[in-house]
């Protein structure tokens, strides 16, 4: 898989709205050490810890390359707002104790996610670009330099919590899978329940665990 599909299906992962509320019940992960007031800086952090996790990807392994991106992931990804994106009215139906269980299923999958697919490195660099600041959110532009492929332009739509900024969307050269989501994650729900759903989004996370042979 090249890079370029390997991003797009991380951005899966990690759609939002900068404008919907927090989730009913459920902890911001925006209070955890190390964030910044300044969005910018959270994208260079988040992007500098994936490059040199692609770098050491083959030596660390997928439970390596997991407990490094993990704090970083989740310090910089809004997952608990998110979570609440996907579900929609569905998640509200929830108790308190099983949205909380699905944001920590969903925030696994996520850091999972990254960690099965940014596994080794081509001398691929990020170029930052400028920023679009709105009422209460800021879209930060940068793009993916790619040896021999064209470059792939991101926006990472943040929000504010508290005096930190958090990623809510990342849109990959105008790919967003939001209604994707939302469609398959209500329709799970509505099929197998919230257990069936849970159970899904686990054996996923066990999935991306499994080494590729790349």
């Amino acid at each position: 898989r090249t890079l370029i599909a390997i991003l797009i299906v991380c951005t899966a992962m990690i759609v939002g709205s900068a404008r919907a509320a927090a989730p009913v019940g459920t902890p911001s992960n925006a209070a955890a050490a190390g964030q910044s007031a300044d969005p910018v800086a959270v994208i260079k952090r988040l992007q500098a810890t994936l490059i040199q996790t692609m770098k050491d990807g083959q030596k660390l392994g997928f439970q390596g390359r997991y407990k490094r991106l993990e704090p970083v992931v989740v310090q910089t990804h809004d997952f608990a707002f998110i979570a609440r994106l996907v579900l929609g009215s569905d998640g509200a139906k929830l108790s308190t104790d099983q949205q909380n269980q699905f944001v920590k299923a969903f925030t696994q999958l996520g850091v999972s996610t990254y960690a099965k697919e940014f596994n080794s490195y081509s001398g691929e660099h990020f170029d930052q670009g400028g920023t679009q600041a709105n009422a209460g959110s800021t879209v930060v532009y940068s793009t993916l330099v790619i040896a021999d492929h064209d470059p792939v332009k991101f926006e990472y739509q943040m929000h504010r919590v508290g005096a930190n900024w958090m990623i809510v969307n990342i849109i990959a050269d105008g790919v967003s899978d939001l209604a994707l989501k939302r469609t398959q994650y209500r329709e799970l729900l509505r099929q197998k329940g919230f257990s069936g759903l849970l159970a899904w989004i686990t054996e996923q996370t066990q999935k991306n665990s499994q080494e590729s042979s790349s």
